[in-house]
């Protein structure tokens, strides 16, 4: 999963040296489920420089923020914490990473340059890996104590009682 860091760090510093064709962008894991409108994610894009999703005083380290879903704003400091982000993450090679230290290794970023960001609290309708309420917005496919398999069924099972209910959005 670190890979997707290197990719993300290496899109915005190119559409940078580029012109800047990209002016940021929003960020999920393959295993989501849109159930509503994203729209508010997109504008925080361009009003903040990072949306994140926070657990501050959580006891473990990797919980205190999970990287299933953020928004970037496509400058220098997001870029930064990127870099830093990713140096940190190349220091271990990936035999030797624990699990979840994509997490633990973003918290440290976020550490380092919270006092020089523009960070939004991403609300919780956008989805908390081990929490998928009927309100949300977003549903996380990581769901503690059930296989992926599970979530791909969950999923499915919401899609078609979206699609009945008329509930969900484009």
């Amino acid at each position: 999963g670190e890979d997707r860091v290197d990719r993300i760090y290496k899109i915005l510093l190119s559409s940078y040296l580029d012109d800047g064709r990209i002016d940021g962008m929003v960020h999920f894991d393959i295993d989501t489920l849109f159930r509503g409108n994203i729209h508010e994610l997109i504008k925080m894009v361009v009003s903040h420089d990072l949306g994140l999703k926070l657990r501050r005083n959580h006891k473990v380290v990797k919980a205190r923020i999970t990287i299933d879903c953020r928004t970037v704003n496509n400058n220098y400091r997001t870029r930064e914490f990127f870099r830093t982000w990713l140096n940190q993450i190349r220091k271990v090679h990936p035999s030797k990473r624990p699990v979840g230290f994509g997490q633990s290794t973003c918290w440290g970023a976020y550490e380092y340059f919270k006092a020089d960001l523009d960070i939004q609290r991403l609300p919780l309708k956008f989805g908390l890996p081990g929490r998928n309420n009927n309100e949300d917005v977003v549903w996380c496919g990581n769901v503690h104590k059930l296989k992926k398999d599970d979530c791909v069924t969950m999923f499915r099972n919401e899609m078609q009682r979206l699609k009945a209910s008329g509930e969900g959005h484009a």
